[in-house]
């Protein structure tokens, strides 16, 4: 069997690929896979006495199934669950042509894959993995009848993975990857018709593209700290503001604009300092964090700045004295990197004019 340095190359590029990606964020936290695609087995030799002939398989499709972890710093590693079947196409030396039976393969792997942030909602990545395969030949024969091989064998299986996926939100990925799946030699029975059973060295390894969907688990989020020089909003009662206050801050959940019993108490309080200081005009500004595409944060802040503004109105306030700003991923309370769910800066801040 020919040997592939395939998993050497792709760990030489995870270790590589840190340095590309250091300061950058990427989803931290469990997620789920599932992919489909098409699977291209390499030809086989098969050897064993009295026997060397080739075997050629078609192409076939195969499915995988994964559950892993992202650890916010690019790197992740999942367990993989795969199968692969393929018809044969031909058996038999130079010259030969025709075939039947089939070869089918059961992995599970271990992966650990980098993705490689971009800033952007594409995401390249790269990967490795080792597990166990079980192989499987079913009745494999040449077109003239010939041996048949058959039986099971479990070897050692490797593979790489290079890819890009593309975020269709915060939480869910497409993915588009290449896949190289390889195993040690296998061996099986042979036998001719009438015959005694011999033992027969094959081959797999396949080529794979594969099209799947990743769900990404969304992380908690902790209580925000009380930023400096701004109202907290606790869950208890706090002493109500003085009068010298000239702004609020309202906290928002995770790509949500819809406004919490806090936030509304919060809200509450600050129309009604606008009254009694006889305030002509607010301006509310609102933010987003980095964990989703920059358009959308954009379009988000907007929400959450006109949901403000509404909670206002409803307290008394004219509509037409209530601006309204909406700065997306722009001017963070907290400075971080791309793709970071950081409570603080999901807010909106009312600021007296």
């Amino acid at each position: 069997m020919r040997r592939h340095p395939l998993i050497a190359v792709a760990l030489i590029a995870l270790s590589g690929g840190s340095a590309l990606a250091q300061g950058q964020q990427t989803p931290r936290g469990f997620y789920v896979g599932a992919a489909l695609g098409v699977n291209m087995p390499s030809d086989a030799s098969l050897t064993g006495v009295g026997i060397m002939n080739d075997a050629a398989y078609e192409t076939a499709p195969l499915g995988t199934i994964s559950v892993g972890y992202a650890y916010g710093n690019g790197l992740r590693a999942e367990l993989e669950a795969g199968f692969r079947r393929n018809d044969v196409d031909r058996v038999g030396g130079t010259g030969a042509s025709g075939g039947s039976g089939a070869f089918r393969s059961y992995g599970a792997m271990l992966n650990v894959l980098f993705d490689i942030a971009t800033g952007t909602q594409v995401t390249p990545y790269v990967g490795a993995g080792i597990g166990w395969a079980f192989l499987e030949a079913q009745d494999v024969r040449s077109l003239n009848g010939g041996r048949v091989m058959d039986g099971t064998d479990n070897r050692f299986a490797y593979q790489g993975i290079l890819g890009l996926s593309y975020g269709l939100s915060t939480d869910v990925k497409l993915t588009l990857d290449y896949r190289y799946f390889a195993t040690l030699d296998p061996r099986f029975d042979a036998r001719a018709t009438g015959g005694a059973a011999t033992a027969v060295d094959g081959a797999y390894a396949a080529h794979a593209v594969m099209m799947g969907l990743r769900y990404h688990f969304p992380v908690p989020a902790p209580a925000p700290a009380q930023p400096q020089g701004q109202i907290a909003t606790p869950a208890p009662p706090v002493t109500p503001a003085v009068e010298a206050t000239r702004s609020f801050l309202v906290f928002f959940d995770f790509d949500k604009s819809a406004i919490t019993s806090e936030a509304a108490r919060i809200i509450a309080e600050a129309a009604e300092h606008a009254r009694r200081g006889g305030i002509a005009r607010l301006v509310v500004t609102g933010h987003a964090d980095t964990s989703g595409p920059i358009p959308y944060n954009q379009r988000l802040s907007e929400r959450r700045a006109a949901a403000v503004r509404d909670a206002l109105v409803r307290q008394g306030l004219a509509p037409g004295a209530i601006a309204t700003v909406g700065r997306g991923e722009t001017d963070p309370l907290v400075k971080t990197g791309d793709g970071v769910r950081e409570p603080q800066n999901r807010r909106a801040e009312i600021v007296f004019r």
